[in-house]
């Protein structure tokens, strides 16, 4: 039966599972990261959008509306309380007029949720509805974890990542670490919430759709993300003006700052993967050309993934 649940249970099946990627214990640690970022790229070179948008049913799913938005303010606390304030943001934002972006970051503990089916399900529903409503979301991820949890993590965010609506960051210097926060914003609706030492017991959540609360909110994330570097830019075939324009930017840029054109493994030596390019620029960023429909181009700067893919490597002949 096609329902919305089912259609949620889809992303969430492909979302939370790891098929095998989990890292090995007691695995030399430059080999282990070398497997995950072949991991990453292995999925991303056979994930295809257009049969992912298919299974779930993408174009069958509904974005709400209602006569009545829900508003005022509300706080909730703990493990459960988060879940509650989580799925209470999603709706008001779904529900709301606004087509203002969001923005988000949380370095709280996440697996407890995770591990919730039903949670995650509702989780996945208003995630797609937003992304369905055309809501671009900015994210900033949290890498403080060791590498390969790293990129695992960002391997289930491939298909959000292909719906070209997502723009993740990262932060140069992390936290302090005796609290861990959290920040989602729209344009009607903000949820603060904190915990200490990532115990979900201790954490306190207040969600808002108060004018005045909200612009508070709206400084707090432009003093959160003004610390937030790109982790990658991501370009569908509706930006290949400003994708060229990038390219020619960046080549221009490395040949006259360092004498030299940039490297792409060969088609010759392109034995692990069948439908992406991997191009470095030095060692500053790499762009992987994802063929297909649609084509999609991730420009990665961020500079621990770029070491680690250009490690992968004895790229070939200049482009």
């Amino acid at each position: 039966m096609d329902t919305p649940e089912t259609r949620a249970s889809y992303i969430y099946d492909y979302l939370l599972s790891s098929e095998g990627n989990t890292p090995e214990l007691n695995v030399d640690s430059a080999r282990q990261n070398k497997e995950s970022i072949s991991n990453f790229l292995s999925k991303l070179d056979e994930f295809d959008l257009n049969d992912y948008m298919k299974k779930i049913h993408f174009d069958k799913i509904k974005v709400l509306t209602s006569p009545v938005i829900p508003s005022g303010s509300k706080h909730y606390s703990g493990a459960s309380g988060m879940k509650k304030a989580e799925i209470a943001f999603l709706k008001r934002t779904v529900l709301s007029p606004s087509k203002e972006d969001i923005w988000e970051y949380s370095d709280l503990p996440f697996e407890e949720l995770a591990s919730d089916k039903k949670f995650s399900r509702s989780w996945m529903i208003g995630l797609a509805m937003m992304l369905k409503k055309g809501l671009r979301l900015h994210i900033i991820h949290d890498l403080g974890r060791p590498f390969p949890e790293m990129i695992l993590g960002l391997e289930s965010w491939i298909p959000l990542y292909m719906t070209g609506l997502i723009s993740p960051y990262y932060l140069k210097h992390e936290p302090e670490s005796s609290f861990s926060h959290l920040i989602r914003l729209s344009g009607s609706t903000a949820l603060i919430g904190e915990c200490s030492e990532k115990d979900l017991s201790t954490a306190l959540f207040y969600l808002s759709s108060d004018p005045a609360e909200i612009k508070a909110a709206v400084k707090r994330k432009e003093a959160l993300f003004s610390h937030a570097l790109p982790l990658m830019e991501i370009f569908h075939d509706n930006r290949k003006d400003e994708y060229e324009k990038l390219v020619k930017k960046e080549t221009d840029a490395l040949l006259e700052e360092k004498g030299e054109v940039p490297v792409t493994l060969s088609a010759t030596s392109n034995i692990y993967f069948k439908n992406i390019e991997i191009t470095r620029y030095g060692h500053k960023l790499i762009i992987i050309a994802k063929q297909g429909d649609p084509e999609i181009n991730f420009v990665i700067r961020y500079p621990k993934l770029v070491d680690a893919i250009i490690s992968m490597f004895d790229v070939g002949e200049p482009v």
